[in-house]
């Protein structure tokens, strides 16, 4: 939404005239409040990308953790169980961290 310059209304940012006085909308404005809005929603993705995958990183990397310790400490479970479901887990950790990096250049590229 944008404001009539005229008379004060909000106006849809898609219209060309205001819908209360009638007065002609300036385009250098309107397409400036669209770049300003396209801007904000590039930059709430991105915040919302990285605080998705950091919280997910961390659940992984803890729970790589624990299997390796649990490797090394438990007795009744074979070994090379415990050690490879540890590298499986970094594994997933690598590759969301390789996904989360081309997300945000992507979403980078478009941001003024």
């Amino acid at each position: 939404m944008i404001v009539c310059r005229n008379c004060g209304k909000q106006i849809d940012i898609n219209s060309e005239f205001c819908e209360n006085c009638g007065a002609k909308l300036d385009l250098d404005e309107v397409i400036y409040k669209k770049d300003i809005e396209n801007t904000r929603l590039l930059r709430n993705r991105r915040d919302n990308i990285r605080f998705a995958c950091n919280i997910l990183l961390t659940f992984l990397l803890l729970i790589g953790i624990m299997f390796t310790f649990l490797s090394f400490f438990l007795t009744e479970y074979p070994k090379i169980t415990m050690v490879i479901l540890a590298l499986v887990v970094y594994l997933i950790f690598f590759i969301v961290l390789i996904v989360k990096t081309k997300k945000l250049s992507n979403i980078e590229k478009k941001l003024p």
